[in-house]
């Protein structure tokens, strides 16, 4: 809930809109698109990366709450309770992992809970923000100044939605919740889920951005914004909860993409808020701005999520038209190398764009992955007598 933020720092109102009419319609859609069985094939078939999913997420909300909560305090010097902090984190990890480990999955409440505890900090928060904020409270307009060239939106709404329509593919959570329903029930919960509460949720961040932004959030006299801390807090630790069950069950305690993996995660997630939170540099130059640290490390971990995670599920999940999907065998590891391929060459153009803030960069590395698609395009069942049978047997068992 923290790149809306950036987003309407830097394009305003509209940069809010360009994230989330993609995120809650991409999300939404897997309610739709998947059918009875699909969502089993797809975790099946592409379990591992489904695991890398939700391992890189459970790092990246590690490093987020050691960066979001403990920028707020300059220093010159290493601080005791970065190492305190970053050693709670861990510990607190470990003892989840233990939980989960004697769990089959975390309780339904669980998720309702936090849904209310959010709505809960909307509320408290837009009250308190009112009765004791600080006079001259920055607001929407207030920021006008600060923001970038909006004409930006151009370049970077075509990878929002490309991001946001194909890594629910490998979200486990939304898989485990598409699987405990049936076809009209997916349609039913995903759309309400993620079209009414989900949105309701993130209109939470349009209202607290000046604040963020203007350092307010972290201001002792800014009693409203202890909300949006909360929010922070609740959200994350409920990321990794619920990513953190999905890698531990059905894998091996000592596996990359078990426990150990988790593990491994984690402490990467914390070292790394640790070493942004070091006093050398906070800001370092990027063209001709500046930008944190923590913001550069940020804007890489989304990397992950706009071209990454996408490009697999463009490039070795959607079948090809031989109905080939997944990275096994030999088409599969051509698959592979095209998309590291497309990744590798897509990269410094996506540098450009998030890092070096030239957005018309992005438009080449997006269609650097989309013309990759070319590549494994399959050979078309007429080439496949094997596949064509299939088909067929598949056709007439359905007309029975």
């Amino acid at each position: 809930m923290f790149l809306p933020v950036l987003l309407v720092r830097d394009y305003g109102v509209w940069g809010f809109v360009v994230f989330a009419v993609p995120n809650v319609i991409g999300a939404g859609a897997m309610g739709w698109v998947l059918r009875n069985g699909a969502s089993e094939r797809i975790v099946e078939t592409h379990r591992v990366a489904c695991r890398v999913f939700s391992l890189v997420t459970v790092a990246f909300h590690c490093y987020f709450l050691l960066w979001v909560i403990g920028k707020q305090t300059p220093s010159t010097g290493p601080l005791p309770w970065e190492v305190i902090a970053g050693c709670g984190t861990v510990v607190g990890i470990a003892v989840l992992l233990s939980w989960l480990a004697s769990r089959d999955r975390p309780r339904l409440w669980s998720a309702g809970l936090v849904w209310a505890l959010s709505g809960g900090l909307f509320a408290g928060f837009l009250v308190m923000r009112r009765h004791f904020g600080v006079e001259g409270a920055p607001t929407l307009i207030g920021l006008r100044g600060a923001m970038h060239d909006p004409a930006g939106l151009i370049w970077l709404g075509p990878v929002c939605v490309f991001g946001f329509a194909l890594c629910p593919y490998l979200d486990l959570t939304f898989h485990r919740a598409r699987q405990s329903v049936d076809r009209r029930g997916g349609v039913l919960a995903f759309t309400i889920g993620f079209g009414v509460l989900f949105a309701m949720m993130i209109l939470f961040t349009l209202a607290y951005a000046p604040n963020v932004l203007s350092g307010y959030v972290y201001s002792v006299v800014a009693i409203a914004n202890i909300a949006v801390v909360l929010q922070y807090l609740c959200q994350s630790s409920f990321s990794v909860l619920v990513h953190s069950g999905e890698v531990v069950r059905g894998a091996p305690a000592t596996s990359l993409l078990g426990r150990t993996g988790l593990i491994c995660a984690c402490v990467i997630g914390v070292l790394v808020g640790l070493k942004v939170l070091r006093p050398s540099p906070n800001l370092v130059p990027i063209g001709s701005a500046t930008m944190t640290n923590g913001e550069v490390v940020y804007r890489c971990f989304m990397s992950f999520y706009g071209l990454v995670f996408p490009a697999y599920v463009w490039l070795c999940m959607i079948p090809t038209r031989d109905g080939h999907s997944g990275v096994g065998g030999t088409r599969g590891r051509r698959k592979l190398m095209v998309l590291v391929g497309a990744c590798v060459l897509a990269g410094p153009c996506y540098w450009m764009g998030f890092i070096e803030r030239v957005e018309w960069w992005l438009a080449p590395g997006l269609g650097m992955v989309l013309v990759a698609r070319l590549l494994v395009r399959g050979r078309g069942i007429a080439a496949s007598p094997a596949r064509a049978g299939e088909v067929v047997e598949a056709l007439r068992d359905r007309r029975g």
